[in-house]
């Protein structure tokens, strides 16, 4: 039996004969346009007996059935010509599945018809649909006849034991029952036997009465036979007495191979194209999927399809291919091909790559090449953009060509650097201190900024005696301007910009602080510290106490008074100048310093060596608008007792000491 692509077929009766009706299951992968419901499929039927004989002048139609996308009607189609053959075009065949047609056949010469169980599954392409129909012979009452019987088997498993098969069915028009026997002298093939039963059971049979159907069974042991074995049988008729009343010489041949027919899938694509909708940025990655059309290819298990790349794309570092068809079994879909696109410079990018596309028969090993299949991308990718923000100079906020960084000795100024990203792409900006002197820094050191955003960058100026007087304070010269030089770099905002950075050693720096009793509730462990480099700064320290210069040692309420102290071995010293000083809000104790009479004993502004003499470690009984002065290593400074009163910021309201300090003191 010639391997088909139709199985399962059924009688129908309609007026004018008998039919033959056949379900076809059709599924569609891709419709043409986005509207469309149906694809138009060519459909070549072959219409042959059993013996592959083409069968002209066969009807047939093509109904839908339970299908809301397909009109009623049937599709008509034949007759068949002289090969057998007819194509019924365009045949609707719905994009979402599956579906199903009836097929129905007729034949002229219906008498004694046996249908043939077959099936078919029609793809979304045009294909051929074989249908094998078992049109009964008769037998000669007298004479001889000549038949010939090739038998083609298709195998799923070449070891498979024995092949059984009825050759055409064949009835008697004799006047009466007759006895069948059969002549094997011409039966040499090993492993090939015969016998005579009923179509339709099997069963055997030794007589048969008239028009009884009857059929030679042919079985093959494939085990003990070649691929090709020929030998040839009489049959004869005998009636009552025993006397011959005909004869059919019949010749076999018996040809069988692996029925699984391994062919390319029609429905694969040779070429696919993918380009990106939106451009990427450089430095950018992207997965794009290359769909190839969800084909399923042959259901047969032992069709393997194979895939092997052949040509690569041409820049690996830009457009790789991360996974892609390898092997597949029959039965499975095919899967994407999935690429990675990583641009590393801006502009377009269009690669191609290639793979070989072979369909291997695992059991037999043949192979066939099909049509290579090639993947061609395009992309583009978009440079980052961005721009510095522009700044007024009179804002000295941020740096900028006419601005100047000027502070005092011990303090610090900050400016601002201002990006905006002007593009599409987001900017990762760099930033470094050239020089990296020491009075100079820049932060953060990288920023991200967003599309149509901004972000600033910190300089910092910052310099101290060290920095002023390298060789100790009142060396000369002594240095009063600094300079360095900040980078900016990436995403297209390279930019650098000359630091200038101007000292005053004449001026002092103000902190503002309110303080509580230093232990207070184990909570409060504040003190004023002298750094090294003769800033000043407030602290909340319950580990390192013994490092706090001003403490504020106790304090009471009615009126209000405070007692100053430091912390052992730390040398700060503490003096009572002034009673009752009157410091403006608009202004601050640097700049109204006491003057008589509020001075206490008459002092006047001297040196800090001459203002030292007499201080002590612990100073009690100060109250508001008092001014102290306090010295260290020879540095002085100045102390406002600004206010004396609960904290309202705390749950108990605990007293608190507010305080302004002037440090380090210039005469």
């Amino acid at each position: 039996m010639m391997h088909s692509k139709s199985r399962s077929v059924r009688p129908v009766l309609f007026a004018g004969g008998v039919i033959l009706a056949c379900l076809l299951m059709v599924q569609c992968q891709e419709a043409e346009e986005p509207l469309h419901l149906t694809l138009p499929t060519d459909v070549l039927f072959q219409i042959r007996d059993s013996n592959n004989t083409p069968l002209p002048g066969v009807e047939f139609q093509a109904r839908p059935i339970n299908e809301s996308n397909l009109p009623a009607i049937p599709f008509p189609g034949g007759p068949t010509n002289e090969l057998g053959e007819h194509i019924v075009r365009d045949l609707p065949v719905p994009v979402s599945g599956p579906s199903f047609y009836e097929l129905s056949y007729r034949l002229n010469n219906n008498s004694g018809i046996q249908p043939d169980n077959d099936t078919v599954f029609v793809p979304c392409r045009d294909t051929t649909f074989t249908l094998r129909i078992d049109v009964p012979r008769r037998f000669p009452c007298s004479g001889i006849k000549q038949d010939t019987i090739l038998l083609e088997e298709c195998l799923d498993d070449v070891n498979s034991a024995v092949i059984e098969r009825c050759g055409n069915s064949l009835f008697t028009d004799c006047g009466a029952g007759v006895t069948l026997t059969l002549d094997r002298s011409g039966l040499a093939a090993p492993g090939l036997g015969i016998r005579i039963v009923d179509p339709a059971t099997r069963a055997p049979l030794n007589s048969v009465a008239p028009r009884q159907p009857f059929c030679i069974l042919y079985s093959y042991d494939v085990a003990d036979g070649p691929l090709v074995a020929e030998g040839s049988i009489v049959l004869r008729a005998s009636g009552a007495g025993g006397q011959v009343s005909g004869e059919c010489h019949i010749f076999i041949r018996v040809e069988y191979d692996n029925c699984v027919d391994c062919e390319c899938p029609d429905d694969l694509p040779a070429v696919v194209i993918r380009q990106v909708p939106d451009s990427i940025c450089v430095t950018d990655e992207l997965e794009v999927e290359f769909d190839l059309g969800n084909v399923r290819h042959n259901s047969d298990q032992e069709c393997v399809l194979q895939f092997n790349q052949i040509k690569a794309f041409s820049n690996q570092s830009v457009i790789q291919v991360l996974s892609a068809p390898q092997i597949v079994a029959g039965g499975n879909f095919i899967p994407s091909v999935i690429i990675n696109f990583s641009p590393n410079q801006p502009g377009p990018f269009s690669d191609t790559t290639v793979f070989s596309v072979t369909r291997r028969n695992s059991a037999t090993g043949e192979e066939v090449e099909c049509e290579p299949l090639t993947v061609i991308y395009s992309g583009f990718a978009l440079q980052p953009e961005c721009e510095l923000a522009v700044v007024a100079p009179r804002n000295t906020s941020f740096v900028n060509t006419d601005s100047t960084f000027q502070i005092c000795l011990n303090s610090v100024q900050t400016k601002f650097l201002r990006i905006r990203n002007t593009g599409e792409c987001e900017v990762e900006i760099n930033s470094e201190m050239l020089f990296n002197r020491g009075q100079f820094n820049v932060n953060p050191e990288r920023q991200t900024i967003q599309p149509n955003d901004s972000a600033d960058f910190d300089i910092v100026f910052a310099a101290g005696d060290r920095d002023v007087w390298p060789d100790g304070r009142g060396g000369v010269p002594g240095l009063t301007r600094f300079g360095d030089i900040v980078r900016l770099s990436g995403g297209g905002c390279d930019t650098t910009f000359n630091l200038i950075g101007d000292v005053d050693t004449t001026c002092q720096s103000i902190l503002y602080v309110c303080i509580h009793e230093l232990g207070i509730t184990g909570s409060y462990f504040e003190s004023i510290r002298i750094n090294e480099n003769n800033t000043i700064e407030y602290v909340n320290d319950p580990i390192n106490r013994e490092t706090f210069d001003i403490i504020a040692a106790s304090i009471s309420d009615g009126p209000g008074q405070v007692t100053l102290s430091a912390a052992a071995g730390r040398n700060v010293e503490f003096r009572l100048i002034a009673r009752n000083h009157n410091v403006p809000s608009s202004s601050d104790i640097c700049e109204t310093l006491p003057q008589p009479p509020n001075l206490v004993d008459g002092d006047t502004q001297t040196e800090c060596a001459d203002i030292s003499a007499g201080g002590v470690p612990t100073l009690p009984g100060l109250s508001v608008n008092d001014v102290v002065m306090f010295f260290k290593d020879g540095e002085c400074g100045l102390i406002y007792i600004q206010n004396i009163g609960p904290d309202r910021t705390d749950a108990d309201n605990l007293l608190q000491v507010c305080i302004q300090i002037c440090y380090p003191l210039v005469f």
